[in-house]
């Protein structure tokens, strides 16, 4: 599972020092009973051994924690990215689906404009794809079977296309060929003409924009015609938006920002922040506007339902 964490892992504790002690009396006091503490040293030498094990308990406590698992789509090769790449437009590609399942979404802010943000570690095919085509889509699960088999496909990494697969008719589905793979056979790609369609369109206006027919050596300019613009209000690309049981809602986003924590000891994590431009529900929603089902979740390193919901105020 990537992401696992979120910004926990990015950025440190601001606490300090000595909530430790507090914490140490308040738990004996509690609990009657001893509490080990393991606290970070410098990394090296006879350290190293210090400091592995307290990365092995902040991952122990973090895997206790339930986060929501959501599956994110993207598109790799589109027009705009391999425009700007300088690519002769006879070596130009189809574009290819990419998708991840990753724990650590979060909103950043609801108002004025609402973003969400999530990290990745690099390297990446997939962070890659997403930063070069600026759009993507957040799939929220559903806390059942058919949502974690979602994710599970999508937690197998990107593929790489061999010389076999490359005239394949499904080439362009990417991770998405797992999906039939996994037996789900009713997932839809509502979009899947659409980005095609896209592609070539904006292929064409690039052509006439240059006055030429299919030549050798032609370098496309880094401006997109309008014909490459999407329908869909705030994103500039039809990237992968899929429609099954196991899907609650989608979360349509266009890359904000990406930022890299930039702290020592945080290793090669970027945050990637997104303004959500729309959102899709499926029409079961609209029929059982009563039952409002909490998203598929991700806790000891296994898919997570929830129970009932708990009342702090009722009687122990």
């Amino acid at each position: 599972m990537r992401g696992f964490g979120g910004l926990r892992r990015a950025i440190p504790s601001t606490r300090p020092q000595y909530a430790i002690s507090f914490a140490h009396r308040a738990s004996r006091r509690i609990t009657g009973s001893p509490v080990r503490f393991v606290q970070n040293s410098v990394a090296g030498g006879k350290d190293q051994n210090k400091n592995e094990d307290l990365c092995s308990s902040v991952t122990a406590v973090m895997a206790k924690l339930p986060h929501p698992a959501v599956v994110i789509t993207t598109l790799d090769r589109t027009y705009r990215a391999q425009a700007a790449a300088r690519v002769p437009i006879e070596k130009m590609q189809h574009p290819i689906a990419c998708g991840v399942t990753v724990s650590s979404l979060t909103s950043l802010c609801i108002r004025p404009n609402p973003h969400v943000m999530f990290n990745m570690t690099l390297p990446s095919t997939m962070y890659e794809a997403l930063v070069s085509c600026g759009d993507f889509n957040v799939h929220v699960l559903t806390p059942d079977v058919h949502g974690a088999r979602v994710a599970r496909v999508f937690t197998r990494g990107n593929r790489l296309l061999s010389a076999g697969l490359a005239n394949n008719s499904d080439a362009d589905l990417g991770v998405l060929a797992g999906l039939r793979e996994e037996g789900l056979h009713q997932v839809e790609i509502a979009n899947r003409d659409a980005w095609h369609e896209q592609y070539h369109e904006a292929k064409e206006g690039g052509l006439r924009s240059l006055g030429l027919e299919m030549a050798d050596s032609v370098d496309i300019p880094s401006t997109v015609p309008e014909s490459e613009l999407s329908e869909t209000p705030g994103q500039t690309h039809e990237v992968p938006c899929l429609h099954f049981r196991g899907i609650l809602e989608v979360l349509h986003c266009r890359l904000a920002r990406t930022v890299h924590p930039d702290l020592p000891g945080a290793g090669d994590n970027m945050i990637v922040i997104g303004e959500v431009v729309g959102v899709t529900m499926p029409k079961e929603c609209d029929e059982r506007p009563d039952e409002v089902p909490v998203a598929l979740g991700y806790a000891d390193r296994r898919y997570r339902g929830t129970g009932g919901a708990i009342d702090p105020s009722a009687d122990h």
